[in-house]
């Protein structure tokens, strides 16, 4: 007996869903990101405005100054949806702490220096309150932007910068361990939520109330009260994190490793992966956003002018602390490094 196998090709109706079908026809496949995130955003049939602010429909447009004729043009590169992201984050995350554990369970901040403990401890515990302060602001654009594909990257992105202050806690937890274990160190070290309160509580109080985080503290809360959202995702996500992270994670993770603490680079090698990461969907939204009008390209360069202005005191006074001898030289570094990437995107 023989069979004879033949194939039946049953085509489908449609390719994808209606909304997406308008955009790019019916007979273009849509990828699981352009599914996930084109045209989700309600824009017809509102009841009412918000009650708690009825100047405004629920997801105006007008809430920026900014104008675009498609806000879905903002694509992530990376094509995140929440599938994806969970997926890439859980790995990225997941290696961030093996290494944790690896400089941990090896005692390596135990060989280093004082002088150099404390100093590493002084510039990198306090960014837990930077990085809930990106946090927040990042919520902010998800509640008031415009476009899922900005709002739904927003929301990623700021669920990443609560693990990046997690990940700073826990760092501070293995400073704990690290030191020589007195009879009063191990009665606290016992109760590891007292360990962690105590984490917590001292980068507060430095962040709060030492001159040396003011002007940072200050220019993060000017930019928790900021109402134009575009603008805030331009203070936080392009001039803030450009700066804080080129001081914080290249400039002074160079410096503890030209003083022979490679363990802090062990550390913080999450933050440079992420950042790289992150950087490149940052980008990509400013540039679609420049190239739509040259208002637009007029309103960003102003505000990432008035942003640098602000956050240049906040550069300066951390490299006077950290590295007097080379404070100019790491501060005009590092408003290079910005004004490289506002040329990379066309200003």
């Amino acid at each position: 007996m023989s069979l004879d196998i033949k194939v039946n090709v049953i085509k489908p109706k449609r390719q994808t869903y209606g909304n997406i079908a308008e955009r790019f026809g019916e007979d273009r496949p849509a990828s699981r990101y352009e599914e996930a995130t084109l045209d989700l955003e309600p824009k017809e049939n509102f009841h009412y405005r918000p009650t708690w602010d009825p100047s405004f429909e629920i997801y105006d447009e007008g809430r920026t100054k900014i104008k675009m004729e498609d806000w879905y043009e903002l694509k992530d590169p990376r094509q995140f949806y929440y599938g994806t992201y969970t997926i890439n984050r859980n790995k990225m995350f997941e290696g961030a702490d093996s290494q944790l554990n690896f400089v941990e369970n090896r005692n390596f901040l135990s060989s280093v220096d004082a002088e150099s403990r404390d100093l590493l401890k002084k510039i990198l515990l306090p960014l837990r309150h930077y990085e809930w302060g990106a946090n927040m602001n990042n919520m902010e654009i998800t509640r008031f932007g415009s476009g899922t594909s900005v709002t739904q990257a927003c929301a990623f992105d700021a669920m990443d910068r609560l693990g990046l202050a997690q990940l700073i806690c826990r760092i501070g937890l293995i400073f704990d361990a690290s030191m020589e274990d007195s009879d009063e160190d191990v009665a606290q070290k016992s109760d590891n939520a007292s360990v962690t309160a105590s984490c917590l509580h001292v980068t507060r109080v430095e962040w709060v109330g030492e001159d040396l985080w003011q002007p940072l503290r200050k220019a993060v809360e000017n930019s928790l009260v900021l109402k134009d959202w575009f603008e805030l995702f331009i203070a936080q996500n392009f001039v803030l994190d450009t700066l804080v992270y080129e001081f914080a994670h290249n400039h002074f993770d160079q410096f503890m490793s030209e003083r022979g603490v490679q363990s802090a680079s062990m550390m913080t090698e999450i933050f440079r992966t992420w950042f790289a990461d992150r950087d490149r969907w940052v980008t990509a939204v400013i540039k679609r956003v420049v190239n739509e009008s040259e208002e637009n390209k007029t309103l960003i360069s102003s505000w990432i002018d008035e942003w640098a202005e602000q956050a240049l005191p906040a550069i300066g006074a951390l490299a006077d602390y950290a590295m007097p001898d080379k404070s100019g030289e790491i501060t005009t570094a590092c408003m290079d490094e910005l004004d490289r990437k506002k040329s990379a995107i066309g200003l």
